[in-house]
């Protein structure tokens, strides 16, 4: 029987996610319910799709210095210590935590020229943690919480349910809790964002030509613009059928929708054009 070697580029995401999901990081430092697999889950996916590029990178076959070690070793500690000192009610390890862990364990695995491999899933944890600033600031210019209310209960009305909505309330006659409020997280324009940019770039790197390309990334966005709304309804749909559990428990489905998507896109945006479907300047079809 072959034996399996278990190399460093498999230690990377396994590692990664396993510093998330064990009890210490949640219930010590608090991690946030969904994201708390929402990162690890999206990091595997990214992998998956480039898992054959990255294992042609000659960069990472090259070993770590003992001090990039020690660094990675060093920002793991930082993140933990000042968990540990912070007041329990006051803690939570957020994407920016998450993205400190990955970048050590990239430091600990191959050491710093390597980074520019994983810059994707780096800026996908970055995006994620300055994304509530974003949802504010377009919350409170463009008013988009009160239209997606607006929106999520008409369709909802469309479907045979019974919602009402006043600025962001939804209100649901029939159902406890009777009140729901879209806040600045629910509108979901971090994770549209987040996870657009996660697909563009291999979208980019495709041998589509650039019209192509063009028409994938609308596509991507649009997607996700709609998987956002879908989300939305799904979550009162869930709220009508279980109560509180489903109140408890809403970002996880609603992200569920994006991770769909996600993978969708991905696996179609980034597939090489037919064999011989090229342009006259040699590039690839749509």
């Amino acid at each position: 029987m072959a034996r399996y070697n278990i190399s460093r580029l498999h230690l990377l995401p396994i590692l990664f996610a396993v510093s998330i999901l064990n009890p210490f990081t949640y219930y010590v430092l608090h991690a946030s319910r969904t994201y708390f697999w929402v990162a690890p889950l999206t990091i595997f996916i990214w992998f998956s799709f480039k898992w054959d590029d990255l294992g042609r990178d000659t960069v990472l076959k090259c070993s770590p210095s003992y001090w990039e070690v020690v660094i990675g070793v060093l920002i793991m500690a930082v993140i933990v210590g000042r968990g540990l000192l912070q007041d329990p009610s006051a803690r939570i390890f957020g994407f920016f935590d998450m993205l400190a862990f990955f970048v050590a364990l990239v430091l600990i695995l191959f050491g710093i020229r390597s980074l520019r491999a994983f810059w994707v899933p780096a800026a996908f944890l970055g995006i994620m943690g300055v994304g509530y600033s974003l949802e504010k600031a377009i919350v409170d210019w463009f008013g988009y919480a009160e239209f997606l209310a607006g929106l999520i209960s008409y369709l909802v009305r469309a479907l045979g349910g019974n919602a009402v909505s006043d600025g962001q309330i939804i209100a649901l006659p029939d159902h406890g809790p009777s009140l729901l409020l879209v806040d600045y997280g629910c509108t979901g324009i971090k994770g549209i964002i987040a996870f657009a940019f996660i697909s563009f770039i291999p979208i980019l790197e495709s041998g589509r030509n650039t019209m192509g390309k063009l028409l994938w990334i609308a596509i991507s966005f649009l997607g996700f613009l709609l998987a956002s709304v879908l989300r939305l309804v799904a979550v009162v749909f869930a709220v009508m059928a279980w109560g509180q559990v489903a109140v408890d428990y809403h970002t996880t489905i609603g992200f569920a929708f994006f991770m769909v998507w996600l993978v969708v896109i991905t696996y179609y945006g980034s597939a090489p054009p037919p064999v011989g479907a090229t342009d006259e300047d040699g590039e690839g079809n749509i």
